[in-house]
């Protein structure tokens, strides 16, 4: 997708070094930003800083007034199958938050970490949540990572517990104004802007998961192999599509076949049921 973890690591120092220079002042007046089809509002009192390049645009609002740090980063490769949401995640997300812990650790204190939600537009996303001490202030950082009309974001909210109050206000200005300009054609519908949950292998989460059958064809040529299925799992957990990703051609439609049959937990996420995507693996012994 990017060259991620050199572009993480930048970023994290970027975002520390900023963290560390600044010390709210009224907030009345909104400035728009639109640019290269993201776009999303901030209080005119804040300082807007572009270190965006060739892979990502990086937008940071601050003030000289307190320790709060605002981060836009949207990364510029569109995204248009799942397994490039998983990987981002693993690669961009995990790495940058491991960066942060580090740069969060040099006082002597390792930072507490939890999960934690919040609202972005009408969507609610999960992310990660750091508390430690920097600079002998007690801080606070979070960390989302989402998918918004084909383009990975992360968005991050970095503050001095004495700030919260100073920072609230432009948090939610920028998550409730958040948006990326519709693409065309990229292999998923704009309707819905975010994409759904990566839940990874689901065997494990099965509340039914029908063996497949094993076809005559495949049979006949003694066919053997792992066939990997992708499916979509709705809030109530039933399948609502699946297609194979992987697999020999003999053996991919029978499980196709088993995987709509199949029946998970209901995944929960921020308090609420809601669609995922993950992979049943389907391994065929030959006969």
């Amino acid at each position: 997708m990017v060259r991620s973890q050199t572009i993480a690591r930048q970023i994290v120092l970027i975002a520390l070094l900023c963290f560390a220079s600044f010390a709210q002042s009224p907030q009345s007046e909104i400035k728009h930003f639109a640019k290269e089809g993201l776009a999303f509002d901030y209080p005119a009192k804040w300082t807007l800083t572009d270190k965006s390049n060739s892979q990502v645009q990086h937008l940071i609002l601050s003030n000289p007034e307190n320790s709060v740090l605002v981060m836009v980063i949207a990364y510029r490769d569109l995204i248009t199958q799942q397994d490039q949401v998983t990987y981002a995640r693993e690669n961009v997300t995990k790495p940058f938050v491991e960066q942060i812990v580090q740069k969060l650790s040099t006082s002597g204190t390792t930072p507490e970490r939890d999960f934690v939600c919040v609202k972005v537009g009408t969507h609610d996303i999960n992310g990660y949540r750091l508390r430690s001490v920097f600079n002998k202030e007690a801080t606070t950082a979070e960390i989302y990572s989402l998918v918004v009309r084909h383009r990975f974001l992360n968005l991050v909210y970095i503050r001095s517990d004495k700030d919260e109050q100073q920072g609230a206000s432009v948090w939610e200005t920028v998550r409730s104004t958040l948006n990326i300009e519709a693409k065309q054609a990229v292999g998923k519908s704009d309707d819905d802007p975010l994409m759904m949950q990566d839940v990874g292998i689901l065997n494990g989460h099965a509340v039914k998961l029908p063996p497949p059958r094993y076809p005559a064809e495949a049979k006949g040529e003694h066919v053997s192999g792992t066939v990997l299925v992708e499916v979509t799992i709705d809030e109530e957990g039933n399948v609502a599509s699946a297609h194979t990703v992987s697999g020999h051609v003999l053996l991919r439609a029978a499980s196709k076949e088993a995987a709509l049959k199949a029946k998970f937990t209901p995944t929960i996420i921020c308090g609420k049921p809601v669609k995922v995507t993950g992979v049943i693996t389907y391994n065929f012994v030959a006969r």
